[in-house]
C-alpha cells in the first residue's frame, strides 16, 4: 500500500500507536533504566513502612520529593542567579508547605502516600510515564482519561486534583463538550 492513498488519520495513527496491516509495529521503549530505577524507587517505599513509624512517613515522602527535585532547582537557581541557601534557611513546616506550594509536587506526594498505604501494591515498569503524565496532566488539564488503576489511586483519599478524571475516553469527551458549552454560556 502505498502512502498516497493513506488517510492523515490513519498514518498518524500508525506512527503512534502501530498498524499491523501497514507493517508498522507498536513503538516499544528501549532504555528501560530509568524506568526500572522507579519501578525499584517504588518497590523501596516498602523498606519505609517496614522502617519507619508511620508518624515519619510524611517526613520520609517530603523528603524523596525534595531529593526529586533538587537538581533541576540547583540548575535553575544558578542559571538566575538565586542563592542557594534560601531553601536550607527553610524550617520543615516552611519547606513542606513550599514542596506543597507546587501542584506537580502535591500529586507527586500524593501518589507516593498511596503506594506507601498499600500493602500489596505492585509496581510496574510503565509506572514511570504514567507517574509523570498524572502529576502534570491533574494540574494542568481540564479533563483526564487514565486507566482505572491510577484513576483510582489519584481520587484516594479525597484528593482534589484540577482535572475531572475519567477512565473512558468517551467520557472525557462528553466532558470536555459541556466544560466548552459552559464557557460559552458565561461568554
Amino acid at each position: 500500500m502505498s502512502l498516497h492513498g493513506l488517510a492523515p488519520e490513519r498514518l498518524e495513527r500508525a506512527v503512534l500507536a502501530g498498524d499491523a496491516d501497514l507493517g508498522v509495529a507498536s513503538p516499544t521503549f528501549h532504555n528501560t533504566e530509568h524506568r526500572e530505577r522507579f519501578q525499584r524507587h517504588l518497590q523501596e517505599l516498602k523498606d519505609i513502612r517496614d522502617r519507619l513509624p508511620p508518624t515519619s512517613w510524611e517526613d520520609a515522602l517530603h523528603a524523596i520529593s525534595m531529593v526529586d527535585i533538587l537538581d533541576p532547582l540547583n540548575r535553575v537557581f544558578a542559571r538566575h542567579g538565586f542563592d542557594k541557601t534560601a531553601l536550607t534557611s527553610l524550617d520543615k513546616s516552611e519547606l513542606t508547605r513550599w514542596l506543597q506550594s507546587m501542584p506537580s509536587r502535591r500529586v507527586d506526594l500524593h501518589l507516593h502516600r498511596q503506594v506507601l498505604k498499600d500493602l500489596h501494591y505492585r509496581s510496574k515498569v510503565t509506572d514511570l510515564e504514567d507517574w509523570a503524565a498524572l502529576g502534570i496532566a491533574s494540574v494542568d488539564c481540564d479533563v483526564l482519561v487514565c486507566e482505572k488503576h491510577m484513576a483510582a489511586m489519584l481520587q484516594r483519599d479525597h484528593f482534589q486534583a484540577r482535572a475531572r478524571i475519567e477512565t473512558r475516553l468517551a467520557a472525557a469527551v462528553q466532558a470536555a463538550e459541556s466544560l466548552d458549552a459552559a464557557v460559552r454560556l458565561d461568554g
